[in-house]
């Protein structure tokens, strides 16, 4: 089996960015900057045979915020970086869009993955309740600590880390 990393996109690969106070995902090509560990950790994953895969939630074409043209940049840097595959949720009212676990269950049934040999790591409440619902290991990835609703209070991450670097790190000692 190949174990497998699935990497929510904004806040563990990229940066987030303020747009009129609320921090987002880039709308932009020129917002777009990595994350200081993103590129040095997915080629360490990489090197170690894992696969990666990032699932995120992108509403913003759909909004109105982003050019389907800026989305399509985005998708190809992710791809030119090594990442193997990517599913990106654009409508909020399917069972793709992250609280939901739609888009990880897609790729455990495309690539016939084991879930005890798969890891999801992300930077909010929706990415760890998206891999608890797929009974994945869940590793919050961010400086913040970690909140979510009071009806996914039960819910907490199997892992706490700062950044992508000790994620990696992480992965190395349980995938």
């Amino acid at each position: 089996m190949v174990k497998t990393v699935f990497l929510d996109r904004d806040g563990v690969i990229n940066h987030l960015v303020n747009h009129d106070g609320k921090m987002t995902a880039p709308w932009r090509v020129e917002e777009f900057t990595f994350m200081p560990s993103a590129i040095q950790s997915i080629r360490v994953l990489k090197t170690l045979g894992k696969k990666l895969i990032v699932v995120t939630n992108q509403p913003d074409v759909l909004d109105g915020k982003m050019s389907q043209e800026t989305f399509d940049i985005f998708q190809t840097i992710l791809y030119y970086m090594g990442i193997d595959d990517v599913y990106c949720a654009q409508e909020r009212s399917t069972e793709y869009y992250k609280p939901n676990n739609g888009m990880i269950e897609y790729f455990i049934k495309k690539y016939d993955l084991n879930r005890d040999e798969c890891v999801l790591v992300g930077d909010t409440w929706k990415d760890i309740v998206a891999g608890f619902k797929s009974n994945l290991k869940t590793i919050h990835c961010s400086h913040n600590d970690y909140t979510s609703p009071a009806e996914w209070a039960h819910v907490t991450p199997t892992y706490y880390v700062s950044d992508l670097i000790q994620a990696t790190k992480l992965i190395e000692d349980i995938l």
